[in-house]
């Protein structure tokens, strides 16, 4: 973004990450909280230029659903403050990268052995025969939404082979998911910030094989 003088301009960053070890096996089940699990690094209001973004890595449990509807939250607020201040504004983007399964998912596929799609927002039945909810249905529909609505532009990411591009894929049902080889972070972000400083082209990450369209 640094690179680009029209992206350096007109850019307000946030970072929200989820999966840490709050939010993990090291945490008993009966406190677990997948909101724990989701960490803001970075507000709107920081100076992103200034700032030396730490390291990230994984770990623990991916309460995936959760850390999407915060950084949901955040982007209809700042929208919110950019009608009130300046009156206009472009259209924000939020980029979903994950290299796991959501964790009610996860908790379905340990006990099932496999996802059960039929129910549209449900992942599985439990012993009483009740079907078992997913933390992602409702906040995938909302994105899903805004995006055909063109409230919202997104990407979604899957990263390694433990990420499922079908579940990812809810967020935004017409768009392809992304995914990256290789660890490859550096290549994809020269394709989105050549979108941010050009939004008309859209985002196509190309033929690299280090980062491919899936679907």
């Amino acid at each position: 973004i640094l690179e680009n003088p029209k992206t350096n301009e007109k850019i307000q960053l946030a970072i929200v990450t989820f999966g840490h070890s709050d939010f993990s096996p090291k945490t008993s089940e009966e406190s677990r909280n997948p909101e724990d699990g989701v960490k803001q690094i970075l507000d709107f209001d920081t100076d992103w230029r200034e700032m030396d973004i730490p390291p990230f890595s994984a770990d623990g449990f991916t309460p995936l659903g959760e850390a999407v509807e915060f950084g949901l939250h955040l982007l209809l607020k700042q929208k919110e403050i950019y009608r009130e201040t300046a009156g206009t504004y472009e259209q924000p983007w939020m980029v979903i990268m994950t290299d796991g399964k959501p964790y009610d998912c996860q908790s379905i596929t340990n006990e099932f052995g496999k996802y059960l799609h039929e129910f549209g927002g449900y992942v599985g039945i439990d012993d009483y025969g009740k079907k078992v909810k997913n933390s992602i249905s409702d906040i995938a529909n909302e994105t899903s939404e805004l995006v055909s609505k063109e409230k919202l532009n997104l990407i979604s990411v899957a990263i390694g082979d433990d990420a499922d591009p079908k579940i990812i894929k809810t967020f935004a049902p017409n768009n392809k998911v992304t995914r990256i080889n290789n660890l490859n972070f550096s290549e994809f972000f020269r394709f989105f910030s050549a979108t941010l400083a050009d939004p008309s082209q859209g985002y196509n990450p190309g033929d690299g094989t280090d980062v491919e369209e899936l679907f």
